[in-house]
């Protein structure tokens, strides 16, 4: 594992999105293993793919929908059961069709109508899941000239553009165990909805205003929700406990703040490059164990020479995700 695999370029460019930066951020070996040697944990999280089933119940009903019919409930249900049909939950976890379809429901009744228009394309189709790729800069090697190395294309897929009282905001669908003031002043902060801003502006030319999370609590109920007989504290009622599970903040942005972060992600690039060009992406342990195990902790704690076999195991899987990809054509 001495010897980095060559850049991932198609025609001279480097495809980035906001995971390839994330796992940069945290720890640069965990994307040398997962953008370069391009290998992931062959084991789905079940909380990610159950978010991804909630993505796609949420953008039928957004592309679907009409005025005789706006949730397709029919329909996301539907969606649901062809997703866990082909991504089946394990058997002792809650993140199950029959969850799903129970969350999908609880949040078609808090949202019946939406403050909110979807923009449509000229063709008046609901502008939904837009995939992007956008060129954010060309890196130049000393010595090359004015030949660029690599043009860094931004990549990423922007779940729902909305107008709301008259501005522009890009709106994002959050699953989260989770919910409270530290999810939304990370929400505050975010890298991703900002470069989703600067993509949207990008693409349409069109001034946007903020980003909106829509956040949905995936958290299993305590057991009183569904049983009478067990206590519940005070003032946790079934009704107070799905309000909870459903909540939306909208997060103005500037083009100061905008540019910001083009000029962060660019120098982020940069380390990239810099980590690259030396050789070695270095190992930062701080998140090895924050949210759970890093996927990568099993191969990091071998030492070095057998970290290769581990990484090719049947353990790890060919990493083929990309947000210009649809889930089905990601999957091998």
């Amino acid at each position: 594992m001495q010897n980095l695999p060559p850049l991932p370029l198609i025609d001279g460019c480097l495809f980035i999105d906001n995971s390839m930066l994330e796992l940069l951020i945290t720890c640069p070996r965990a994307l040398q293993y997962n953008k370069l040697h391009q290998r992931i944990a062959a084991a789905d999280k079940p909380s990610l793919s159950f978010g991804s089933a909630i993505h796609k119940a949420l953008e039928y009903r957004y592309a679907e929908c009409v005025e005789a019919d706006p949730y397709c409930e029919e329909g996301q249900i539907q969606v649901l059961t062809k997703y866990f049909e082909s991504a089946p939950a394990p058997v002792d976890d809650w993140r199950n069709l029959n969850w799903a379809v129970e969350l999908i429901k609880k949040y078609n009744e808090r949202y019946r109508l939406e403050p909110f228009n979807v923009l449509k394309t000229p063709n008046d189709r609901p502008l939904v899941e837009l995939s992007f790729a956008i060129e954010l800069y060309r890196h130049i090697v000393e010595g090359l000239g004015d030949v660029p190395a690599a043009t860094v294309m931004y990549t990423g897929r922007i779940d729902l553009p909305v107008q709301w009282d008259n501005m522009l905001f890009v709106l994002d669908h959050k699953t989260t165990s989770m919910l409270g003031s530290q999810f939304f002043e990370r929400a505050a902060m975010s890298a991703q909805q900002r470069g989703y801003c600067w993509a949207f502006e990008k693409l349409t030319g069109q001034k946007v205003n903020g980003y909106c999370i829509n956040a949905i609590r995936t958290k299993e109920p305590p057991q009183y929700i569904f049983n009478s007989e067990k206590a519940a504290p005070k003032g946790q009622s079934p009704d107070k406990w799905w309000a909870e599970s459903f909540q939306r903040e909208k997060f103005f942005t500037t083009p100061a703040a905008i540019e910001e972060w083009r000029q962060n992600t660019i120098e982020l690039c940069e380390e990239f490059f810099w980590h690259y060009s030396r050789g070695v992406m270095p190992m930062k342990t701080a998140w090895c164990c924050q949210f759970g195990r890093c996927q990568y902790y099993d191969v990091c704690t071998l030492p070095a020479e057998s970290r290769g076999t581990m990484l090719e195991s049947g353990l790890y899987t060919n990493n083929v995700w990309s947000p210009l990809r649809e889930p089905s054509q990601a999957k091998q």
